[in-house]
């Protein structure tokens, strides 16, 4: 906003050589081209001047129309998907800004395609919020462990949740059927994992991912 003040203020100036140009235009006489060409070169300035001004008030409110719209978009989601555990989410996620200096928008998009994927899952929604925060914060903290950017780290615990080993490996966090196979059998599941549903399997890769990352939690 400075800097466009500032541009503006520039062409402003620009205008006034150009009345200080036409005024010395009316008493020339032989001199008289030589205004002129003096008040075309302050036009041209105005007009570039004016230009860049126009186009960086047009990027700047682009660039919040989009942030505004995508702000709009992340809170449809979050509202579509928590349910009743909106309020209470919407409001820890605000504490975290504040406390943290962590974007809200942001932690309610991820949080928000957490707990869509669980409960497509079949998940209960209460406990579907639970695990999403707590999948969410585990996120931020390998962005951190790591120094590699949250969204980078959200989308290997995505991707762990519904059943890609691969990202999370990466970083000592195994997902594979036999590391689920000892989840089961250390929390008393005897059911075999070919046998468990959907949801089973993404609640136990949940219990793992929580238990692997506890050193960085």
């Amino acid at each position: 906003q400075i800097v466009i003040s500032a541009d503006t203020q520039k062409a402003i100036g620009n205008i006034e050589k150009v009345t200080s140009s036409l005024s010395s235009i009316g008493n020339a006489t032989n001199k008289g081209i030589k205004p002129m060409g003096k008040a075309t070169d302050a036009l041209k300035k105005i007009d570039t001047a004016l230009s860049a001004a126009l186009l960086k008030v047009t990027k700047y409110a682009s660039g919040a129309f989009k942030e505004s719209n995508d702000y709009v978009e992340s809170i449809n989601l979050f509202n579509v998907t928590m349910g009743k555990g909106t309020e209470a989410a919407q409001k820890y996620a605000n504490e975290l800004q504040n406390l943290m200096g962590i974007d809200s928008k942001e932690w309610m998009s991820y949080q928000g395609s957490l707990n869509q994927m669980l409960v497509g899952f079949g998940t209960a929604e209460d406990k579907a919020n639970e695990m999403s925060q707590q999948l969410t914060q585990v996120a931020y903290d390998l962005s951190s462990v790591w120094n590699v950017d949250v969204s980078e780290a959200f989308h290997k615990v995505q991707s762990g949740l519904s059943g890609q080993v691969k990202g999370l490996k990466t970083w000592g966090i195994n997902l594979s059927v036999a590391q689920l196979r000892e989840t089961a059998l250390a929390h008393g599941i005897t059911l075999s994992t070919a046998k468990m549903t959907e949801q089973q399997k993404a609640t136990l890769r949940y219990i793992t991912i929580m238990e692997k990352t506890k050193n960085v939690q």
